[in-house]
């Protein structure tokens, strides 16, 4: 019973395409114990974390270069800051290990917390760190597939939607003070054209209809200014 309750487990989480702040959390939970029912404050029962991938973390905006990390080295001119992209750029794991021991309580566990934390570049694993594993972590953040990544199959059952704006369009063309019908055109059904020739690829017959589209919109254009 006392083997099973304070047995470490060993987590490995994916950082591919994750924010560091979100990976960091995750982690600092497991080191820390928290999810445990025998968590204390006092108690050293946190498991090991592996972090692999970490030369693919992601963050949003322009926070690769507006993020700035500061250090000073305790001498008269050691004060030091660098952004996201240089210390990424010099090491892929330096990101995920700040926000980590950031996340971490202020106290003598940290550095012991710390020691659990496995953090790789890619994929690559020893073998010992290997044969640990219990179990893979969700990441928080569901990545989205690339348009090849998709089957034919699910291209093909997508739904083709676009804008239900139905606007007809009467322009009367002076043509002898008399409305010619053939230049009256519908919105919605010269979009509906062109997606119809887009679905069955046949581009030439695409482009054309598009021509006639563009054509209409400049038509409309001329009338309307």
């Amino acid at each position: 019973m006392q083997w099973a309750t304070f047995a470490r487990s060993w987590f490995v989480i994916d950082a591919r395409m994750q924010p560091p702040g979100k990976i960091a959390t995750m982690c600092s939970v497991r080191l820390q114990g928290k999810h445990k029912p025998i968590y204390h404050a006092m108690s050293d029962c946190g498991d090991h974390v592996v972090v692999i991938n970490t030369k693919q973390i992601a963050f949003s905006g322009n926070k690769w270069e507006q993020k700035v990390y500061s250090s000073h080295s305790g001498y008269p001119g050691g004060f030091k800051q660098v952004t996201a992209a240089q210390l990424h750029h010099k090491d892929p794991k330096a990101i995920v290990k700040l926000a980590v021991y950031g996340m971490l309580p202020r106290n003598l566990h940290r550095r012991t917390m710390m020691q659990r934390l496995h953090i790789f570049a890619d994929d690559e694993l020893p073998e010992d760190i290997q044969a640990n594993l219990t179990e893979e972590l969700p990441q928080p953040r569901e990545i989205p597939r690339k348009l090849s990544e998709y089957t034919q199959e699910e291209i093909d059952a997508f739904p083709r939607l676009w804008t239900p704006y139905v606007q007809t369009v009467c322009c009367q063309i002076h043509t002898g003070g008399s409305i010619n019908a053939d230049n009256v055109f519908t919105h919605s059904a010269a979009h509906a054209h062109v997606i119809e020739y887009k679905h069955k690829h046949r581009w030439e017959e695409m482009n054309a209809a598009s021509n006639v589209l563009n054509h209409f919109y400049t038509k409309i254009s001329d009338y309307i200014l």
